[in-house]
């Protein structure tokens, strides 16, 4: 959970209901905005307010969000960003105990915490894919079959149409490196999610050898029922929605936990044509998708989700829709309906 130990006794850790606050609501309350100044003061009024009744935490996801882009020279900035939004949390953060089995809220002054992610972003190293792909795999593939649009297609191009572990482990270091800040990149490999097709027999065919073959059956397992889903509509996709995401993510990870489906899943929901996130250059981006999959998730057992994002909120309810999870998930407005 970024770096957040839990060093309290179970009955010294807070377990208060709780509101979760998108950053964008933040953002609001500190500047508001021109068009919608009154519901901004509004919000920040009746927080205060409700600040008697509900704790406000923060998470790792408002982290991330403020640590996006983040220089040296911007530090005063995000001190008082932050000092405003201690004087709402009170320096509760939120963080998952596994001996409850749910959420609980330590003090930690969010400033130390974001000190922490900064220096530990600095030494993160990059992700191993070979760690998932079959070091024995290598054939050629037949180019004439494979459109220039294909993602694969300038690596394959390259190596005279030959797949190896290696070739592709460097492109998804590549595309790993650029995908997450760079929005057409993640634009195109949507669309190409969208048009996929699967021609199992025509697949098969192509490998080599019966390993190869196993691999790929494997591979077709976990994410054809996925690539199947792009022709539902959402009733149906929310139907399945919970054998589909199983079979994703089962395929690299021994336990699919609800924080693996609320996080990741949000981002593979985006992958779908019917939630779709709208992508801006050096605003949002497929990075953008991934911290609001973190908020998500630690929105999950509060009483109320505030968020001022209408894709945020559509992706995160229909998340909640199908695992029941009952945190009301709302604009600024409708939270103060609620509450006047």
């Amino acid at each position: 959970m970024g770096g957040v130990m839990i060093n309290m006794r179970i009955d010294e850790l807070c377990q208060d209901k709780y509101i979760y606050l998108d950053w964008n609501v933040v953002k609001n309350m500190i500047n508001p905005r021109n068009d919608k100044k009154e519901l901004d003061e509004e919000m920040k009024r009746i927080i205060y307010f409700l600040r008697k009744k509900y704790k406000f935490p923060y998470s790792h996801g408002h982290i991330k969000d403020r640590a996006n882009h983040y220089d040296e020279k911007y530090r005063e900035d995000v001190k008082a960003d932050f000092s405003f939004f201690e004087s709402i949390t009170d320096s509760f953060c939120l963080v998952r105990c596994d001996e409850l089995n749910k959420f609980v809220m330590i003090k930690k002054p969010i400033m130390d915490f974001f000190d922490e992610e900064i220096e530990e972003e600095k030494n993160r190293r990059g992700f191993n894919f070979q760690y998932f792909l079959n070091p024995e795999a290598s054939f050629r593939v037949d180019m004439s079959k494979i459109n220039k649009d294909h993602p694969l297609y300038e690596m394959l191009e390259r190596s005279n149409g030959i797949y190896n572990p290696f070739s592709m482990s460097e492109f998804l270091e590549k595309l790993y490196n650029e995908i997450f800040v760079n929005a057409d990149k993640y634009k195109k490999f949507r669309a190409y999610m969208e048009q996929f097709e699967i021609n199992k027999e025509d697949a098969r065919n192509q490998q080599n050898s019966l390993k190869d073959r196993d691999y790929l059956d494997f591979l077709l397992l976990h994410m054809e029922p996925f690539l199947e889903s792009m022709s539902y509509d959402v009733l149906e996709l929310q139907k399945k929605w919970k054998s589909i995401a199983e079979n994703w993510f089962s395929m690299y990870h021994k336990e699919v936990c609800l924080e693996l489906l609320l996080t990741n899943g949000y981002g593979l929901l985006d992958l779908h044509p019917k939630f779709h996130d709208k992508l801006k250059k050096n605003k949002n981006t497929l990075d953008n998708i991934v911290r609001d999959g973190n908020h998500a998730y630690y929105a999950s057992e509060a009483c109320y989700f505030v968020s001022e994002d209408g894709h945020t909120r559509e992706k995160t309810q229909f998340l909640y829709d199908v695992y029941g999870i009952k945190t009301k998930v709302v604009s600024e407005a409708e939270f103060i309906n609620h509450f006047c």
